[in-house]
């Protein structure tokens, strides 16, 4: 396995170019981390061994690593940091991503650098890069010149003005190598062809299949955001058909905005690439096709259908309907009174009388009122009294100095309980709505309880949006089994008595379960600062305290 990349280095774009051989650490620091100049300043780095001090696809020795400018060119259809991260995290691989010169928050861009185990001829580059895009599925939104083994990037730069614009973060897992099973196309060995398997299908590929496949695609409009148009690609690939990819293409060319002459060649990759990505594993068929034209209106034969008779319509909207509501009957609770009751019998407080295991509880405060002292004070009780599991506790702090966080790990490290710092062992706050997605979808939510420390540093309560879609999240982590303790700040301005009222849109307080406003009532100082704080439960769904009160006490140099 590799331990140093050796990658060309220059002042300038047009070289002259000198060997730099870091390892992957010092690689992941020197690209996390930007430089205080404009982009025209900045040096470049070519992920490969050059052979003397100019850069050209002909003095390329070797690569060393696989690099991707996430450009997401198409306004209505990017790729979020989040989206990336989780899709790497999935794929176990060690990696490195930094926003561009040109990244806004409206118009993300990136540059992501992937770790490989051996390097890469430049015969097998472009080959390896292209199973990458697939596996990862990033071709609509790649530039598709970074394919080429000999091109050059900037290092990250930002000027102090606009310091906030930038992101970086990096994924641990394994270097990838070209001859692991995680590439779509592996380079073909002796006894090893490659060519695709196409899958199995149950109908034919007859003159009268393929007419109503046409029939039914033509009611789909094939101007929809990418993960629509993904689902019916592979719907159609899934028949295994000889002609699947002339449908697809002539289907696809109907499209007034994304089949333009400027855009074809472009297009056609990105259709390509979905073809080739098709995975049966992920459970998409034909019936995906069938579901959408029938939203569409279209009500003609489908594939599979009896020929036309009165009677067999009859029947056969007999058996549809009778598997709908079979279906239905599946969701309800009718029959589950009991377990429902007995869980109601059995609530237990994360947080004594303001938070309840199992549902989403924010809490409210200015800064500097004592919330998070507030809140892990209410662990530590709960943990001692055997109510939660300390394990299963992960409070997320991202909002705190170096000394601050030092004091509250040396707490947690105590009493037992995890917690993760942005830019500390490779985690950032933007993977916690994915892990927290992949908790769910594992059935591995039930039990734990998370802290998320400040609420805006997870999603923009500014945003309806935005917000709304955390809320979504959140319910159904939750409903899994899952606790959610949020922490965040009240608005500057009071309301009409002089109360202090939650920063942001409504969305949050209207889709979480508990809502607690803190208040600081009493400041005695003197040798020891006394500070009286009052929470009022502004919204619960359970039997929680409508108003709490505490006390607690601060000498200067007192830790946690």
């Amino acid at each position: 396995m590799i331990t140093r990349y050796p990658v060309a280095y220059a002042a300038q774009v047009q070289g002259p170019y000198g060997l730099f051989t870091p390892t992957w650490g010092e690689l992941r620091k020197s690209l996390t981390k930007p430089l205080d100049a404009p982009k025209s300043e900045s040096p470049v780095f070519v992920p490969a061994e050059l052979e003397g001090p100019h850069r050209s696809i002909e003095s390329v020795k070797h690569v060393s690593l696989l690099v991707y400018d996430i450009d997401n060119k198409d306004s209505g259809n990017q790729l979020t940091s989040e989206r990336l991260c989780y899709r790497l995290m999935e794929q176990k691989l060690d990696s490195i991503v930094y926003s561009t010169a040109s990244h806004t928050r409206n118009h993300p861009r990136y540059r992501l650098v992937i770790r490989l185990s051996e390097p890469l001829s430049k015969a097998l580059y472009k080959k390896i890069a292209e199973a990458v895009v697939e596996l990862l599925e990033i071709g609509p939104f790649i530039d598709r010149a970074c394919l080429e083994p000999s091109r050059c990037y900037y290092l990250p730069s930002c000027q102090r003005s606009n310091e906030s614009n930038f992101e970086s973060f990096s994924t641990y897992g394994e270097p990838l190598s070209q001859f692991g099973p995680r590439l779509v196309h592996r380079p073909p060995g002796p006894e090893q062809s490659s060519a695709p398997a196409l899958p199995s299908t149950n109908h034919d590929e007859s003159t009268k299949n393929v007419d109503l496949v046409k029939a039914m695609l033509q009611s789909v409009p094939a101007d929809s955001d990418y993960e629509a148009y993904r689902q019916i690609v592979w719907s159609v690939t899934s028949l295994g058909w000889n002609c699947a990819s002339e449908l697809l293409v002539e289907w696809s060319m109907s499209s007034p905005d994304h089949w333009t002459e400027e855009k074809a060649g472009h297009s056609q990759s990105t259709l390509d690439s979905l073809i080739n990505s098709f995975d049966p594993l992920r459970g998409v068929s034909i019936g995906t096709l069938i579901r959408v034209a029938r939203q569409n209106g279209y009500s003609g034969r489908v594939l599979g259908q009896l020929e036309e008779s009165p009677l067999i319509e009859v029947a056969q909207n007999d058996v549809v309907e009778h598997t709908i509501l079979d279906k239905l009957r599946e969701f309800s609770l009718r029959g589950d009174s009991q377990q429902l009751q007995q869980q109601l019998e059995d609530d237990v407080f994360v947080m004594h009388g303001m938070a309840i295991l199992g549902q989403w509880t924010v809490i409210y405060a200015a800064p500097n009122c004592g919330k998070t002292l507030l809140t892990i004070w209410h662990l530590v009780e709960s943990i001692s009294l055997g109510v939660v599991e300390a394990n299963k506790i992960f409070y997320v702090n991202a909002d705190d100095t170096f000394r601050g966080m030092t004091e509250k790990l040396l707490y947690a490290e105590r009493h037992g309980f995890e917690m993760l710092v942005p830019g500390h062992k490779g985690f950032e706050a933007s993977m916690v709505l994915e892990i927290m997605n992949r908790l769910v979808d594992a059935g591995a939510a039930s039990g734990v309880v998370l802290i998320l420390d400040t609420l805006k540093k997870f999603t923009d309560l500014m945003d309806k949006r935005v917000a709304s879609k955390f809320g979504v999240l959140a319910r159904k982590f939750t409903a899994a089994g899952g606790t959610l303790v949020c922490l965040a700040h009240t608005n500057k301005h009071k309301d009409a008595e002089g109360n202090s009222i939650y920063s942001g849109t409504s969305d949050i307080a209207d889709d979480c379960d508990c809502v607690y406003i803190m208040e600081r009532l009493t400041n005695e100082s003197g040798l020891v600062d006394v500070y009286s704080v009052e929470g009022r439960n502004e919204k619960s769904r359970g039997d929680v305290s409508k108003k709490v009160g505490f006390t607690y006490t601060r000498r200067v140099g007192d830790s946690y």
